[in-house]
């Protein structure tokens, strides 16, 4: 009976005590919650990666997520303030996609009132392989012709390494799709006139030979010298002749027939030609355009295609931040150096041509303000120390001057007293 007692005490004592509540703190990560902002990731990308933070205690709690790239930190701690009863929070950090294969890794620190479940604090993905397409053209830089340029059909007329986009030599006939544009020939086809010649090697490529030059005319025989006998009797002749009045000219006979054109005389000397614009035009490497300066800074710049250029675009790019998309430009360079001048055309047929110069813009040109300035400050420099020399030379002379007579009387007054 006493034993039976002893059991029941602490029953008893625990059903009569008031209810005890013990509260319990815990937050973790939720397994898979981490994803990203794209849908594929590219090397180089910026991209942002989510997280979801859920507190599975019965107690308010906050603290702080961090996220990793490897072993490195990404960006800074992301603070959380969560409620109790299961309430989820989602974090995010921005992050650039790496080169090759990682991991990322979410976890919890500092969490008050401290964490009494510290299992489910980390989530580590699984690896991840990114794309490394530079183009982001679909197909990955080990596969891509082109990997610089996007060209997601991978067209490559002449079966070589570089595509089309790429290539300065599509049909890989040895000349460039610039001089070909140049010429009216086909970039695409080795033979543009189908005549089994290649282009690079064919006189007339495009089958327009032109007709045979005409047979040159005879030139005439000179006419012999007159002799002083022959001069000197047509000396005589005229002066015993009569000169004969001429006969009136009516009106019927000075108008001219209709239908006929009257020329106007005309003096001895022929008319000069006018100059030719390209006189001081230069061409670029490879033939797509043409520049010539036109004052210190300022140059005129044309790209060479058909006179008919419909569906052709223009890219111009001056080296100075500024862009053009006109076929002929005339830009200014607002201060001396070396500026490279690429120009990016592409045809109806979206063939692109590139070509590119460097233009040195020298700083010591008297058309440069900068220039003039020094030369006015120089000047009035040189003015400054030519004055400045006439007026200490002054002054020199004047401390050089003899005594005056007052001086030498004062000694003679002096010399009689000690006589």
């Amino acid at each position: 009976m006493k034993f039976a007692v002893f059991l029941l005490s602490p029953l008893f004592l625990l059903l009569s005590s008031p209810l005890t509540v013990f509260a319990f703190a815990d937050v973790g990560v939720q397994s898979g919650s981490v994803s990203f902002s794209k849908s594929t990731l590219y090397t180089g990308d910026q991209v942002r990666v989510y997280a979801t933070v859920r507190n599975y205690g019965d107690e308010d709690i906050a603290g702080s997520v961090v996220f990793y790239l490897g072993d490195q930190a990404v960006g800074n701690p992301v603070s959380i303030s969560s409620p109790s009863g299961g309430v989820k929070e989602e974090i995010f950090t921005d992050m650039t996609v790496p080169d090759g294969t990682f991991n990322i890794r979410v976890e919890i620190i500092d969490s008050i009132p401290k964490d009494e479940n510290a299992g489910n604090n980390v989530l580590l993905t699984a690896l991840i392989t990114p794309v490394e397409d530079a183009d982001r053209d679909g197909v990955s830089d080990e596969e891509d012709n082109c990997p610089n340029m996007a060209n997601a059909d991978q067209r490559n007329a002449d079966g070589d390494a570089a595509g089309d986009v790429c290539d300065n030599d599509k049909d890989g006939d040895g000349l460039t799709n610039a001089h070909e544009v140049t010429l009216g020939t086909d970039p695409l086809k080795k033979d543009t006139d189908g005549d089994g010649v290649d282009d690079a090697t064919d006189l007339y490529p495009t089958g327009n030979e032109p007709p045979p030059p005409p047979p040159p005319k005879p030139e005439p025989a000179p006419e012999p010298a007159p002799s002083l006998a022959t001069v000197s009797e047509e000396r005589a002749s005229n002066d015993s002749s009569t000169v004969e009045s001429p006969e009136p000219v009516t009106e019927e006979a000075s108008e001219a027939p209709s239908g006929l054109e009257v020329s106007a005389p005309t003096s001895g000397v022929a008319d000069t030609p006018a100059a030719s614009p390209d006189a001081f035009e230069t061409t670029s490497p490879q033939a797509a355009f043409t520049y010539e300066q036109l004052r210190w800074g300022t140059y005129a710049f044309r790209a060479i295609a058909p006179s008919r250029d419909e569906g052709f675009r223009y890219e111009w790019d001056f080296g100075d931040g500024t862009t053009s998309n006109r076929r002929a430009v005339t830009h200014t360079f607002l201060k001396a150096g070396s500026y490279e001048v690429a120009l990016r055309m592409t045809g109806a047929d979206e063939a692109v041509v590139e070509d590119r110069v460097v233009l040195e813009v020298p700083f010591f040109d008297f058309e440069n303000t900068s220039v003039r300035m020094l030369i006015v400050f120089l000047v009035v420099l040189l003015v400054l120390a030519g004055s400045v020399y006439v007026r200490l030379t002054g002054e020199g002379k004047a401390a050089r001057k003899p005594s005056t007579p007052a001086s030498s009387s004062t000694k003679k007054r002096s010399s009689k007293k000690t006589t």
